[in-house]
């Protein structure tokens, strides 16, 4: 993502980039000084209040719901699951040793998570199963029959 104004590069940033003690008042504030973001601006891309965004970057808003952490993430272009883990509704995986793939779906029909998830499927085939991989979708509520592609 390139920022117009000044042009430099903009990485992107996953969780699995920041400390393990990190805070989630420390993340949201590092990826939105990252972006180049306001409280005002994540606030108006979550819907939540600039009031709500500041009590999480100080701390005093310990256990947001799963709700309120989706919204951060979608405003901060990061996943839920990892903000999940880092506030303890989703206990982490431990890094996998061999090839390791993920998947975010965004918007896209269940056809196209379907065929994304068997291309997978046979590229690990292919790799004598010594990949692994998971498909996400951030749309806030999938259709039950795509639940157990989402991991």
């Amino acid at each position: 993502m390139v920022n117009k104004q000044n042009k430099k590069e903009i990485r992107t940033m996953s969780i699995s980039t920041i400390k393990n003690d990190n805070t989630l008042g420390e993340i949201i504030r590092a990826r939105r000084e990252e972006l180049r973001m306001n409280r005002v601006m994540v606030a108006e891309r979550s819907g939540l209040s600039p009031s709500t965004i500041t009590r999480l970057e100080q701390g005093s808003y310990t256990k947001p719901t799963p709700d309120t952490l989706r919204a951060i993430a979608t405003a901060l272009d990061l996943t839920a699951d990892e903000l999940f883990i880092v506030t303890g509704w989703l206990t982490a995986l431990p890094i996998p040793h061999t090839g390791f793939v993920r998947v975010i779906c965004q918007g896209v029909g269940l056809s196209t998570v379907r065929d994304i998830d068997n291309a997978l499927r046979d590229i690990s085939r292919k790799c004598g199963n010594s990949l692994a991989y998971t498909v996400h979708t951030t749309d806030r509520e999938p259709p039950p029959d795509v639940a157990d592609l989402i991991g």
